[in-house]
């Protein structure tokens, strides 16, 4: 007897365990903000908009940004995508192209729009930064061996050398000329006249350490100053890359009206300020971009919001990702080469490859 009023209790538990399951939606959302403390701050504002919306369950899958994009292609051949979108700007267009993007108003007022597929999330631009302290090793440290990187803090230098245009619009070999030959040159010169060449994190170490005077990089460095007790450096805003993160619903999402309320709320003033102010190098609120931030007191915050302000975008193109690795590899040849004409070869066989 005790037997059979354990297993009816047992089925009774397993029924209302199925129709409490079934009373539950989810929302897959994918996303790239994989470090632990990253994951934990996106948890947070998830289980909020959970605690907003009940009988509502995001299901959070992380990507890294090494093998995502091959991830997201699997997935969207096997018809398993996400519901919700996590991409770097950059890779909009591409995402956008093969019409596996839905279109939607996100609501959120933003100075900063990037087409009908998208609500932008987070802005970021790599600052040049300056060492004020006692004099530095090296004038310069240079970005190399870093996928992604090597555009993002080596571009800003060729526009203020004389090749404003060139990686802002398509085709890239349209403006891979004779002012590129001479903005390439220029840097050649800067990485033979005392430049540190490394990836980017070993770049920004050796700037704390007060080895190099100048570099591009992210506004992270301002709570790695913090940590260290680094005052003694300041930013010079210039021309800079404008990147961002944009969240996008998919055309095939089961829940597109859920995703779409998710991703309004991510990207909404309070959740996407908390989230930046958590994740330090998660960049700025795209919805501060048409807002006075009283903050500017701050002269290294001050900075890097002068710097986002008069930044742009690179093209738009579903080919620039894979033109960027012969793009970067062509910069990183120009430190070792001997002479102009060398820069002039490289250059050559970089429009080469891209056709």
């Amino acid at each position: 007897m005790r037997r059979i009023l354990l297993l009816c209790c047992v089925s009774f538990i397993a029924l209302s365990c199925t129709k409490n399951d079934a009373s539950v939606e989810t929302v897959r959302f994918w996303h790239f903000w994989s470090e632990p403390a990253q994951r934990n701050a996106l948890e947070l504002i998830v289980h909020d908009f959970e605690k907003l919306h009940p009988g509502v369950h995001v299901e959070l899958t992380a990507l890294q940004w090494s093998d995502g994009k091959s991830k997201l292609h699997l997935a969207f051949n096997a018809e398993t995508q996400p519901d919700v979108l996590h991409l770097g700007l950059d890779w909009l267009a591409e995402f956008a192209e093969a019409g596996v993007l839905d279109t939607f108003s996100s609501g959120v007022k933003s100075e900063i729009h990037f087409g009908p597929y998208a609500t932008t999330w987070m802005v970021n631009a790599r600052a040049l930064v300056q060492w004020t302290g006692p004099p530095a090793k090296y004038k310069w440290g240079l970005c190399a061996t870093d996928p992604h990187n090597v555009i993002k803090r080596t571009l800003p230098l060729l526009w203020a050398w004389g090749a404003p245009r060139f990686y802002t619009r398509m085709p890239l070999e349209a403006d891979m000329d004779e002012t590129l030959v001479l903005a390439l040159d220029t840097l050649r010169m800067v990485a033979h006249d005392h430049a540190l060449i490394l990836p980017s994190r070993d770049l920004d170490q050796s700037f704390l350490r007060g080895e190099v005077h100048n570099m591009y990089t992210g506004n992270w460095i301002i709570g790695m100053a913090a940590k260290r007790g680094v005052t003694t450096y300041t930013v010079v805003p210039t021309v800079s890359i404008l990147n961002g993160d944009v969240l996008c619903t998919t055309t095939k999402s089961t829940n597109k009206e859920l995703g779409r309320q998710l991703a309004v709320y991510l990207a909404s003033m309070g959740a996407a300020e908390r989230f930046s102010n958590t994740v330090v190098d998660a960049g700025t609120p795209a919805v501060w971009m048409n807002m006075y931030i009283d903050d500017l007191h701050d002269e290294i915050k001050a900075g890097f919001w002068n710097t986002l302000m008069m930044s742009v975008p690179v093209a738009s193109s579903a080919k620039l990702l894979d033109a960027e690795p012969i793009i970067e590899d062509m910069i990183v040849r120009c430190y070792d080469a001997t002479n102009i004409n060398d820069v002039r070869a490289i250059v050559q066989d970089a429009r080469s490859r891209l056709k």
